[in-house]
């Protein structure tokens, strides 16, 4: 009995601050735009979140609690592709009870070195627990 508790009490911290995301990111602004689909997973840690976007790779997410907007930065690196990503997002609307849902908006500079860049608008639905 002691270890089923200590089971649903860790299992309950490891997934009290895990949340799922799917965007859709047009890129290309300046040009031909092109959209793509990301999908991503998060996983808060104290005060920041480490994640795994299929778009950006590993991602590093921390919320700015000055001001009234609450915006977060991102920082985003994939090794498959060679890129790094600088981001800022905001979400514009959020609620639930257990599921909590979030509706948002983020913005990507994403650069592979020398003139190899661009400018992603992604537009994002999130659940988290």
């Amino acid at each position: 009995m002691k270890k089923l508790l200590l089971f649903l009490l860790l299992g309950s911290y490891v997934f009290s601050g895990v949340s799922f995301n799917k965007s859709i990111v047009y890129g290309g602004l300046d040009g031909t735009v092109t959209v793509e689909d990301a999908y991503g997973v998060d996983f808060d840690i104290d005060k920041i979140s480490l994640g795994y976007d299929t778009l950006v790779g590993l991602l590093v997410k921390k919320t700015i609690k000055a001001g009234p907007l609450e915006p977060s930065i991102r920082i985003g690196w994939n090794e498959t592709s060679g890129t790094s990503t600088l981001g800022v997002g905001y979400n514009w609307w959020s609620g639930g009870d257990i599921i909590n849902t979030s509706i948002g908006v983020v913005l990507d500079y994403t650069t592979a070195g020398a003139s190899n860049e661009d400018i992603l608008l992604r537009l994002n639905i999130g659940w988290g627990f």
